[in-house]
């Protein structure tokens, strides 16, 4: 029996490997042949993976100077030869090699066995192909031989995995050889990986599983809408969506949390920046439905239901985490009192970035006008009132703004987007009361889950909901916390730093 199978990435050679490595029993022989650097060693460990567990195979050191090792696996006795060192075939008795019923043999270099070779056997050649892969030409001899050419071939024919679903995207987009350096990721179950190739050239990879229950199609279909406004989202460079991956063009390091950081006297500059940009992405309404690659998005719009659900978390987490769980009379009155704080407000249906701040931003100078501004993270943009973002850049959980400079630029924003600055002030305060309460109950869960790198920040996050709150127009709302919800005291925070469970509602 001939077979030929390509495998056009390690990721593939390595599952072929792996299904070897599982289907063999001891008596089975694999022969591995190949040149110098065809990829032998790279299948060898894929099968000794397969047959004896991701642990054992690390530990599992290539035999070219012992030429045999040996290795206990759950079925049974393994052999892992490197015959090309082998000096006489006389050798081969005293390896023990030739005794075949006793284990699974994996020979790497097996022209040297000559006529000693197993009848018995999948013999497989490796060839590198200019493409980069590997064919591989599969001879199998007797039925044990069959069996495992078989067990290759459905393990080819399946569906890919994520690991090598990865590695196709980044061999077709030419990325496959770059470092790969992990990157902070947001507050989601998004990962992060930047990769340098050698010449100095970088991307993003963004890695969503799906198993999450996230997609990349938002960010994609957001960022291709803005970048058709002339905005700077990352252009994406490859994408599989049903894996999961989007690699991204990198826009840089320039970061305006970063950049504050390293020279506070640039914040002003910066941040008018960021509100000029969100001027012109109030000009144009997001659509109803945007498409990335064939599938629709429709940006929801910042409704009663969306409003109700981030509201409650200040009721449902942050209250009974602080210490004061509350009923479902006190929890109703909570989402009635910020619908009608924000029903004068909800008329808007512009762009909502959601989490438009510092660490979001990036300051791109070599490009022209609002270009400028590099925007992140856009995959849950919605639309509603262009206060909302404004609130979020200004009220920064992660970072105190200059209050003068906060004023100056809400007066701004509402100058240029032809507002009354007195409305746009309430408006103002409204979201961001709404929004810094979805926060205290956000990062009173991430803490609950295990996750406590946001406690330090609730303070700051306090200090904004309590000075929203005390503008005249929101005092049901502040009565309300007044009497309800506990401000973040050492005590609690403490208690928050440390791991529990959350509690259920």
């Amino acid at each position: 029996m001939d077979l030929e199978l390509s495998a056009p990435h390690p990721a593939a050679m390595t599952r072929i490997g792996a299904a070897l490595g599982r289907a063999a029993a001891p008596g089975d022989a694999l022969l591995l042949e190949g040149d110098l650097g065809a990829g032998k060693t790279t299948l060898a460990r894929a099968i000794l993976q397969g047959g004896l567990g991701a642990s054992a195979a690390r530990e599992a050191s290539s035999p070219s100077f012992a030429l045999v090792h040996e290795h206990a696996g759950p079925g049974g006795l393994w052999r892992h030869a490197d015959l090309y060192r082998l000096r006489s075939a006389a050798e081969l008795e005293e390896l023990g090699l030739l005794h075949w019923t006793e284990a699974v043999s994996l020979v790497e270099w097996p022209e040297a066995l000559g006529g000693r070779a197993p009848r018995d056997a999948l013999r497989i050649r490796i060839v590198p192909t200019p493409e980069g892969g590997r064919l591989l030409s599969l001879t199998a001899s007797g039925p044990r031989g069959e069996a495992l050419a078989a067990a290759a071939r459905a393990a080819l024919a399946a569906a890919p995995d994520r690991a090598e679903a990865l590695e196709a995207l980044l061999e077709d987009a030419g990325w496959s050889a770059a470092e790969r350096l992990p990157l902070a990721g947001d507050a989601s179950a998004r990962r992060y990986l930047r990769l340098r190739a050698e010449e100095g050239l970088t991307s993003i990879l963004m890695d969503c599983a799906p198993a999450t229950g996230l997609s990349v199609t938002p960010f994609g279909a957001v960022g291709e809408w803005l970048r058709g406004r002339g905005f700077s989202a990352p252009e994406i460079l490859a994408a599989d969506p049903e894996a999961g991956y989007l690699l991204l063009e990198d826009l840089g390091e320039g970061l305006f949390a970063r950049l504050c950081a390293a020279d506070a006297a640039r914040e002003p500059e910066l941040y008018a920046l960021a509100v000029e940009t969100l001027a012109q992405l109030q000009e144009e309404p997001i659509p109803e439905a945007l498409s990335f690659l064939g599938t629709v998005h429709r940006p929801p719009a910042y409704d009663e239901a969306i409003i109700s659900r981030e509201a409650a978390l200040l009721v449902d987490v942050w209250a009974p985490a602080a210490g004061n769980p509350l009923g479902e009379a006190e929890r109703a009155e909570w989402l009635a009192l910020v619908l009608a704080a924000l029903a004068p407000h909800r008329a808007e249906a512009g762009y909502v970035h959601v989490d438009y701040h510092a660490e979001n931003l990036l300051h791109m100078p070599e490009r022209p006008g609002a270009a400028a501004l590099g925007i992140l993270d856009h995959q849950d943009a919605r639309r509603g009132s262009g206060a909302y973002d404004l609130a979020s850049l200004l009220e920064d959980a992660r970072r105190d703004v200059s209050p003068d400079l906060a004023e100056a630029l809400k007066l701004r924003f509402a100058e240029r987007t032809g507002r009354d600055p007195r409305a746009f002030a309430l408006s103002h305060d409204a979201w961001a009361a709404q929004r810094n309460a979805k926060i205290l109950g956000l990062f009173a869960r991430f803490a609950l889950r295990g996750d406590s790198r946001y406690v330090k920040l609730i303070p700051r996050v306090w200090s904004h909901f309590r000075r929203d709150l005390s503008a005249p127009a929101l005092k049901p709302l502040a009565d309300f916390v007044a009497r309800h919800i506990p401000a973040p005291g050492p005590e609690i925070l403490a208690r928050l730093a440390s791991p529990q469970k959350e509690p259920s509602r």
